[in-house]
């Protein structure tokens, strides 16, 4: 959607969920002159995010809460806090409806893409992708090529306790979700994924970093008095 509400077509290319980051491109043309020049769209200049400044002033642009009619962006003024490989942290407000929006400098270069606040600090927290991040390791190519670049692992369908140095037992079971399916249930407690035994929820976590949806895992399960050994077939993410 552009600023006048204007809505044009775009195409998904590449994603580093990693990174919390993604590309798409306008496949639309342009009607009028309002956002074209010299045959291609306008676009803000892109500048070095690893040039930006402790304490330096910022300005963030997004919509809070949504686009709104006859509202413009809102801009919200602040300071870097932290300039740090992976993460920009200014205190520039921003709220759900604001990710994906452009930090800039105050040189109207754009350093920076709003990610997500920081819990439990306050609103004033927030952290971007740094503009730099898009270019280092071939990241832009293999975003233009649309690949998936962190691709999550395989999904399990379980839920743990919150503490990774408890045992690996299962507080809850997805409904229908890969180890459901297996015939895991409620209570159980993993002791082996494959051949590794598992004598915590970080260590469980630890394997499924490494696994891939399709694959085919070995669990050994307790439940109760009983040695269970079943194959959970991770599934995507839903």
């Amino acid at each position: 959607m552009l600023p006048d509400g204007e809505e044009v077509e775009a195409k998904t290319l590449g994603i580093n969920q990693g990174m919390d980051s993604g590309m798409v491109k306008i496949t639309s043309k342009p009607k009028g002159d309002k956002y074209y020049h010299d045959g291609k769209w306008v676009f803000c200049p892109v500048g070095k995010s690893g040039d930006v400044k402790k304490q330096q002033w910022v300005v963030a642009l997004g919509h809070p809460d949504g686009p709104k009619e006859g509202r413009s962006p809102v801009a919200r003024l602040g300071r870097v806090y932290v300039n740090s490989s992976g993460f920009l942290r200014t205190d520039c407000t921003i709220v759900g409806g604001d990710s994906g929006g452009p930090l800039f400098n105050l040189n109207g270069e754009v350093i920076g893409i709003h990610s997500r606040m920081v819990f439990p600090f306050t609103l004033a927290h927030n952290i971007h992708v740094p503009t730099d991040d898009f270019k280092t390791d071939g990241q832009w190519e293999k975003l233009l090529a649309g690949e998936w670049i962190d691709a999550p692992g395989g999904y399990f369908g379980v839920v743990f306790p919150k503490d990774d140095k408890e045992d690996a037992w299962l507080t809850e079971v997805e409904k229908n979700g890969p180890a459901e399916k297996a015939g895991l249930k409620p209570g159980d407690t993993i002791m082996k994924f494959n051949n590794t035994v598992i004598k915590s929820v970080k260590e469980f976590r630890q394997q499924m970093e490494k696994a891939r949806s399709g694959e085919k895992v070995k669990i050994t399960a307790r439940r109760s008095t009983e040695i269970l050994e079943v194959t959970v077939t991770l599934t995507k993410r839903p």
